[in-house]
Protein backbone atom coordinates (compact mmCIF):
# COMPACT_ATOMS: atom_id res chain seq x y z
CA UNK A 1 0.00 0.00 0.00
CA UNK A 2 1.07 3.62 -0.58
CA UNK A 3 0.86 4.64 3.10
CA UNK A 4 3.33 1.91 4.15
CA UNK A 5 5.34 2.72 1.46
CA UNK A 6 5.94 6.14 2.88
CA UNK A 7 5.69 5.35 6.59
CA UNK A 8 8.56 6.72 8.45
CA UNK A 9 10.39 4.08 10.59
CA UNK A 10 9.54 4.20 13.95
CA UNK A 11 12.96 3.60 15.94
CA UNK A 12 14.31 6.95 13.70
CA UNK A 13 11.08 8.61 14.60
CA UNK A 14 11.27 7.80 18.35
CA UNK A 15 15.16 8.80 18.27
CA UNK A 16 14.70 12.40 17.17
CA UNK A 17 11.69 12.71 19.60
CA UNK A 18 13.81 11.74 22.21
CA UNK A 19 16.95 14.27 20.85
CA UNK A 20 14.81 17.90 20.48
CA UNK A 21 13.78 16.37 24.79
CA UNK A 22 17.35 15.40 25.33
CA UNK A 23 17.86 19.34 24.12
CA UNK A 24 14.96 20.60 26.98
CA UNK A 25 15.88 18.64 29.24
CA UNK A 26 19.79 20.02 29.42
CA UNK A 27 18.51 23.45 29.59
CA UNK A 28 16.27 22.87 32.28
CA UNK A 29 12.72 24.45 33.08
CA UNK A 30 11.48 26.29 36.21
CA UNK A 31 8.60 23.86 38.00
CA UNK A 32 5.77 25.41 38.81
CA UNK A 33 4.26 24.55 42.81
CA UNK A 34 2.45 21.60 42.08
CA UNK A 35 5.12 20.01 40.30
CA UNK A 36 7.29 21.07 43.01
CA UNK A 37 5.22 19.21 45.81
CA UNK A 38 5.27 15.80 44.27
CA UNK A 39 8.91 16.05 44.34
CA UNK A 40 8.70 17.29 47.89
CA UNK A 41 6.10 14.82 49.10
CA UNK A 42 8.36 11.74 46.92
CA UNK A 43 12.17 13.09 48.95
CA UNK A 44 9.92 13.10 51.86
CA UNK A 45 8.28 10.08 51.38
CA UNK A 46 11.62 8.11 50.15
CA UNK A 47 13.62 9.74 53.16
CA UNK A 48 16.33 12.26 52.37
CA UNK A 49 19.35 10.11 53.12
CA UNK A 50 17.83 7.41 50.87
CA UNK A 51 18.22 4.76 53.72
CA UNK A 52 15.07 5.09 55.68
CA UNK A 53 13.36 1.66 56.18
CA UNK A 54 14.31 0.15 53.07
CA UNK A 55 15.81 -3.43 53.18
CA UNK A 56 17.79 -5.05 50.34
CA UNK A 57 16.17 -7.07 47.67
CA UNK A 58 17.67 -9.98 45.02
CA UNK A 59 17.97 -8.80 42.37
CA UNK A 60 17.55 -10.77 38.76
CA UNK A 61 19.74 -8.43 37.06
CA UNK A 62 23.79 -8.40 36.83
CA UNK A 63 24.68 -4.94 38.16
CA UNK A 64 21.27 -3.71 39.38
CA UNK A 65 20.64 -2.90 43.27
CA UNK A 66 17.17 -3.34 44.39
CA UNK A 67 15.33 -2.51 47.47
CA UNK A 68 11.92 -2.92 49.05
CA UNK A 69 10.08 -0.64 51.82
CA UNK A 70 6.63 -1.70 53.09
CA UNK A 71 4.69 0.74 53.93
CA UNK A 72 1.64 0.59 57.11
CA UNK A 73 -1.25 0.04 54.75
CA UNK A 74 -1.66 -3.50 54.47
CA UNK A 75 -0.65 -4.71 50.80
CA UNK A 76 1.09 -1.71 49.68
CA UNK A 77 4.47 -2.20 49.02
CA UNK A 78 7.27 0.24 47.20
CA UNK A 79 10.55 -0.73 45.22
CA UNK A 80 13.49 0.56 43.39
CA UNK A 81 16.27 -0.09 42.12
CA UNK A 82 19.89 1.58 40.53
CA UNK A 83 22.26 0.68 38.06
CA UNK A 84 24.10 1.83 35.31
CA UNK A 85 23.28 2.85 31.44
CA UNK A 86 25.01 3.05 28.82
CA UNK A 87 23.61 6.51 27.86
CA UNK A 88 23.48 10.25 29.70
CA UNK A 89 21.08 10.71 32.30
CA UNK A 90 19.03 12.97 29.58
CA UNK A 91 18.68 9.91 27.48
CA UNK A 92 17.46 8.09 29.89
CA UNK A 93 15.21 10.12 31.34
CA UNK A 94 13.75 11.22 27.65
CA UNK A 95 13.43 7.32 26.97
CA UNK A 96 11.55 6.81 30.08
CA UNK A 97 9.68 9.86 29.87
CA UNK A 98 7.85 9.04 26.32
CA UNK A 99 6.09 6.19 27.34
CA UNK A 100 3.83 6.00 24.48
CA UNK A 101 6.76 6.08 21.72
CA UNK A 102 5.69 4.31 17.96
CA UNK A 103 7.93 1.52 19.48
CA UNK A 104 6.80 1.00 23.13
CA UNK A 105 3.14 1.32 21.67
CA UNK A 106 4.13 -1.52 18.79
CA UNK A 107 5.44 -3.77 21.58
CA UNK A 108 2.45 -3.14 24.23
CA UNK A 109 -0.39 -3.88 21.64
CA UNK A 110 1.89 -7.45 20.67
CA UNK A 111 1.58 -8.18 24.10
CA UNK A 112 -1.95 -7.97 24.05
CA UNK A 113 -2.84 -4.92 26.15
CA UNK A 114 -5.56 -3.59 25.63
CA UNK A 115 -4.72 0.47 25.91
CA UNK A 116 -1.92 3.17 26.06
CA UNK A 117 -2.13 6.43 25.37
CA UNK A 118 -1.44 9.62 26.42
CA UNK A 119 -3.94 11.83 28.46
CA UNK A 120 -3.97 15.39 26.71
CA UNK A 121 -4.69 18.95 29.06
CA UNK A 122 -5.72 21.95 28.12
CA UNK A 123 -2.63 23.78 30.00
CA UNK A 124 0.42 21.51 28.66
CA UNK A 125 3.71 21.21 30.24
CA UNK A 126 6.36 20.25 28.26
CA UNK A 127 7.95 18.31 31.41
CA UNK A 128 4.97 16.59 32.13
CA UNK A 129 2.68 14.02 30.87
CA UNK A 130 -0.47 12.10 32.23
CA UNK A 131 -0.90 8.85 30.44
CA UNK A 132 -3.48 5.51 31.20
CA UNK A 133 -2.41 2.20 30.84
CA UNK A 134 -4.99 -0.96 31.07
CA UNK A 135 -2.43 -3.87 30.95
CA UNK A 136 -3.70 -7.55 30.32
CA UNK A 137 -3.84 -9.84 33.60
CA UNK A 138 -3.99 -13.81 33.48
CA UNK A 139 -7.13 -15.63 34.37
CA UNK A 140 -8.50 -15.46 36.72
CA UNK A 141 -7.47 -11.84 37.36
CA UNK A 142 -9.38 -9.04 35.57
CA UNK A 143 -7.00 -6.29 33.52
CA UNK A 144 -5.53 -3.39 35.60
CA UNK A 145 -5.75 0.09 34.74
CA UNK A 146 -2.72 2.42 35.25
CA UNK A 147 -3.34 6.11 35.18
CA UNK A 148 -0.23 8.39 35.62
CA UNK A 149 1.57 11.47 36.06
CA UNK A 150 5.18 11.85 34.68
CA UNK A 151 7.82 14.98 35.77
CA UNK A 152 10.96 15.74 34.65
CA UNK A 153 13.17 17.81 36.17
CA UNK A 154 17.11 18.62 36.01
CA UNK A 155 18.65 18.84 39.60
CA UNK A 156 21.11 21.11 40.77
CA UNK A 157 23.95 18.66 40.40
CA UNK A 158 23.26 18.23 36.67
CA UNK A 159 21.26 15.11 36.92
CA UNK A 160 17.76 14.01 36.36
CA UNK A 161 14.73 13.00 38.17
CA UNK A 162 11.54 11.86 36.82
CA UNK A 163 8.51 11.73 39.28
CA UNK A 164 5.69 9.26 38.93
CA UNK A 165 2.62 9.59 40.72
CA UNK A 166 -0.90 7.67 40.52
CA UNK A 167 -3.96 10.00 39.64
CA UNK A 168 -7.99 9.58 40.35
CA UNK A 169 -10.09 10.48 37.73
CA UNK A 170 -12.38 8.55 34.84
CA UNK A 171 -10.50 8.16 31.58
CA UNK A 172 -12.68 8.10 28.72
CA UNK A 173 -11.23 5.18 26.60
CA UNK A 174 -14.14 5.42 23.69
CA UNK A 175 -15.48 3.16 21.99
CA UNK A 176 -16.25 -0.28 24.38
CA UNK A 177 -12.46 -0.33 25.02
CA UNK A 178 -14.04 1.15 28.78
CA UNK A 179 -15.41 -2.67 29.32
CA UNK A 180 -11.82 -4.35 29.17
CA UNK A 181 -11.17 -2.82 33.12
Amino acid sequence: RLQEKFRRNAKKVDKEVREVLVKRMKDGVKLEKDQEKVFEDLENFFGRDGQEDWRPLVSPSEGVKMEIKFTRRKGVVFGRAEGTADCSAEEAAAWHFEYCSRVRMKLDKEEGNPARFEIRKEKERFNEKTYATVKKMPFPLTNREFVVKQIWKRNDDKSMSVALCSINGPVDYGGSVGKLV
